[in-house]
């Protein structure tokens, strides 16, 4: 279950039937959105706060270690609630940690950016990163329920707010083209305009149908995945030296895909998508540390994504907007081409 803009309204019949309440944080949301959310909660309420540093560094194992023992040391139950106060690294390691402890407590994701609201606090997908993987440990179980309160987005700069962007980018894409660039238009609105409120909620739409024909993302889920083979590769690539938010990484890695597309479609007016989607992201957004010295390494990290098989890279491309290709290859030459394009900003 989806609420928006009924935080207050709806939180206390989960707290009701609960025996205790446990919030995760990291550094961030414990600062700036932990009183919005004490302000909310019943007085007689004393909830268990776990804060986290922020960044994707703490979603490994060390850090659920630790939480499972905080939860045991504090006598969590099956009964117990956990709220995920947080972006997608919250919703993600938050999630985890619910579903495997005592085979799973129940949890509730509060997303405080736009990225997690309308992407990794949905659809149920919980994960750590293990060996520089990212998120190649975790379950599929959705959260009793996902409360955005688009008040939590005020608190974000203006990178968060556009890494959360490039997802409604992709979820347009997968759509339709009315969507893409009623989406582009709409870049600068502020968070409370009902504009930006309806766009939250065409991308929960989209994303939740492609959740309902597969849950278990083995077939039709991974239209949602358009552009992040490359994105994933990138944020592993530059972890360690430059770190991008996921965001920037997506953004590119939706370029990337689309040039594919335009390639290996005879649809002419992808070009059109692209040049549009390419000056967005040239406008808006980072521009990638990389060159052809860096292609090797990038392709290689590709070869450990999760939606490969047979020893393939599986790509997710497009024969038209909202004409989604699954499971599709191409040649090393042609993704070299793609990060030419993009490299040559």
């Amino acid at each position: 279950m989806v609420i928006i803009n009924e935080l207050k309204t709806t939180i206390g019949a989960y707290i009701d039937n609960c025996d205790k309440l446990f919030i995760l944080t990291d550094a961030n949301t414990h600062k700036y959105c932990l009183p919005y959310l004490i302000k909310v909660l019943p007085n007689c309420i004393n909830p268990h706060v776990y804060t986290i540093d922020s960044g994707e560094s703490c979603k490994t194992i060390e850090t659920v270690v630790a939480l499972w023992g905080y939860l045991l040391n504090n006598n969590a139950t099956k009964s117990s609630l956990l709220i995920n106060l947080g972006g997608g690294v919250v919703s993600d390691l938050g999630g985890f940690i619910a579903t495997t402890y005592m085979r799973g407590m129940k949890f509730i994701n509060l997303p405080t950016t736009l990225l997690a609201a309308i992407d990794a606090a949905i659809g149920g997908k919980n994960g750590i990163n293990f060996n520089g993987v990212k998120n190649s440990i975790g379950t599929i179980t959705k959260p009793q329920a996902v409360i955005i309160d688009v008040q939590l987005f005020k608190t974000l700069n203006s990178e968060h707010y556009y890494s959360g962007y490039a997802e409604m980018i992709k979820h347009s894409l997968i759509t339709s083209n009315k969507m893409f660039y009623d989406t582009l238009k709409y870049i600068n609105n502020p968070t409370n305009d009902s504009v930006f409120i309806e766009l939250i909620k065409q991308n929960i739409a989209v994303k939740q149908f492609y959740i309902s024909k597969d849950i278990n993302d083995c077939a039709m889920r991974r239209a949602l995945n358009f552009g992040h083979t490359f994105a994933h590769a990138f944020e592993a690539y530059l972890a360690k030296t430059k770190p991008i938010t996921h965001g920037t990484a997506v953004m590119w890695g939706l370029v990337c895909a689309m040039y594919i597309s335009c390639i290996n479609s005879a649809n002419t007016s992808l070009r059109k998508i692209l040049i549009n989607l390419y000056t967005f992201a040239k406008d808006n957004y980072c521009r990638l540390p990389i060159d052809c010295s860096s292609y090797n390494d990038i392709i290689n990290i590709m070869a450990t994504d999760k939606k490969n098989s047979a020893g393939n890279i599986n790509f997710v491309l497009l024969q038209d907007i909202g004409d989604v290709l699954i499971n599709q290859q191409v040649t090393t030459e042609i993704i070299k081409q793609s990060l030419d394009y993009i490299s040559g900003i």
